[in-house]
């Protein structure tokens, strides 16, 4: 990049030359927020009360992916979100006193204990349908149903409530996955 300047009367005018070797993008605009890595950026907030914690909103571009506290837990309902690969090595070198859930899936109060034990004996088994969640594809697969999401049955629009709300299911390998309620069938009653 070439930089000009010129004199016009009382003012100073500065002009950019770009070559013609390589294209320049302009991307601060990208994102929302300090940027982090690639395309996700975060905001940190202090704690809203005397009780709360300090703790981050992590955007993909301009969209909230899911919001953590600094003990690990979800905030404002994102228990139960996998935080992607490259946020999570981010974030763990940003913030390196913070608690990171080393499943790289926010949890909350409820469900805290899912990942560290077995329980499959005491959780009803069920089938989960093929479905899209969030863009993302769920194939079918038989499971245990763990619990709803932090806010069940929240919803709106004409799609109705129940469409909208998801569960935490264990598949037959001890992982833990976000899917539609209303693609889930309990199978302890066929």
């Amino acid at each position: 990049m070439n930089l000009i300047t010129a004199q016009l009367g009382n003012y100073t005018v500065f002009i950019h030359d770009f070559d013609d070797t390589g294209e320049q993008v302009l991307t601060e605009a990208n994102h929302r927020g300090t940027h982090l890595v690639g395309q996700y950026s975060y905001n940190k907030h202090q704690p809203h009360n005397h009780t709360g914690e300090y703790h981050l909103h992590v955007y993909k571009k301009n969209n909230e992916i899911f919001s953590i506290n600094q003990s690990g837990k979800g905030h404002d309902g994102y228990s139960g979100t996998r935080i992607p690969n490259d946020v999570y090595g981010a974030l763990k070198d940003k913030f390196p006193t913070w608690n990171w859930p080393a499943t790289q899936l926010i949890e909350s109060v409820n469900h805290e204990h899912t990942n560290t034990i077995s329980m499959k004996e005491y959780l009803r088994p069920v089938r989960v349908m093929t479905h899209t969640l969030d863009l993302n594809r769920i194939e079918a697969f038989d499971g245990y149903f763990h619990t709803f999401a932090d806010a069940p049955f929240l919803g709106g629009g004409n799609t109705g409530h129940f469409a909208n709300t998801v569960a935490l299911v264990e598949d037959e390998r001890g992982n833990i996955k976000k899917v539609a309620v209303d693609c889930i069938r309990f199978t302890d009653r066929e």
